[in-house]
């Protein structure tokens, strides 16, 4: 999906401008909050995206930094707007883990998406009836399953689509070899991995048994580079919970370069003869 139609993305820019324009004025956020007879905590929680940011708020905001050119102003109202449409994903919010959400939101406005995944075909990756067997055998309702795998063939859709992010998936080699739903279903998920490594910005990769472990490798994890900002978010899949990993530099870094060694480590899919269709 286009970072232009990703509220999440538009939130970020918006609460990066308002930072970058607050320190070239020479602001803290408690003068902020002074001059405009707020709390600093509204501050805050506008520069962190705790909360939206109203126009008439964005515009006193502007006003007080010295961001006066009209189109500049005209510009970041746009930008506020966008950051408060609704998306595809939030017709979920309702039906699904929250920090779920929120990890299809990022994946959306990505610019670049790293992922190693030790047990299942990723779920951006995979076809329908292979979601739909680990949906079942993880034990989702059934009520639910049906939107969840529309949701996953939405993801898929951003990453496959012209223009869509820089790509890369890890797949440990027991992920080729376990057999999901009937050995129909794997060849047709095999065949459709082989298809997805031939578009020119996604690559997918196998971690062969032969490379050993490694500390790290005991959970999957996404990480994700943005063009707006935050450089990096890492997302870690931890049995019955989505871990996210933001803020942390020594963290993020230590993904990076475990997925670098991984990388490493790895065979291309089209040379690795687990990945051929039985």
């Amino acid at each position: 999906m286009a970072t232009e139609q990703n509220p999440l993305a538009q939130q970020r820019r918006l609460r990066g401008e308002l930072r970058q324009a607050r320190a070239h004025a020479g602001l803290t956020q408690r003068s902020v909050a002074e001059q405009l007879d707020w709390s600093t905590s509204k501050v805050i929680r506008i520069e962190t995206g705790a909360v939206g940011v109203s126009t008439t708020d964005l515009r006193a905001l502007l006003q007080l930094y010295g961001v006066i050119d009209p189109g500049r102003v005209a510009e970041l109202v746009e930008v506020a707007k966008a950051a408060r449409r609704k998306a595809w994903w939030d017709d979920y919010r309702d039906e699904f883990n929250a920090k779920l959400v929120n990890f299809v939101a990022s994946e959306a406005g990505a610019s670049g998406i790293r992922h190693f995944q030790s047990l299942i075909v990723p779920g951006a990756l995979q076809i329908a009836d292979y979601a739909r067997a680990v949906l079942t055998a993880f034990r989702s309702d059934p009520d639910r399953i049906d939107r969840a795998v529309r949701m996953r063939l939405t993801r898929q859709e951003g990453i496959v689509a012209d223009g869509g992010p820089s790509a890369t998936f890890l797949l440990d080699e027991s992920v080729l070899r376990r057999q999901v739903g009937t050995p129909q279903i794997m060849r047709a998920q095999l065949e459709h991995l082989r298809d997805l490594d031939r578009l020119g910005h996604v690559s997918i990769k196998v971690v062969p048994f032969a490379a050993g472990v490694r500390d790290g490798m005991q959970v999957s994890f996404t990480i994700f580079e943005f063009d707006d900002g935050p450089e990096h978010i890492v997302y870690l899949n931890q049995p019955g919970e989505l871990v996210i990993v933001k803020n942390d530099p020594d963290e993020v870094c230590h993904y990076i370069e475990l997925f670098a060694e991984l990388d490493e480590r790895a065979s291309a899919l089209a040379e690795f003869p687990g990945a051929e269709p039985q």
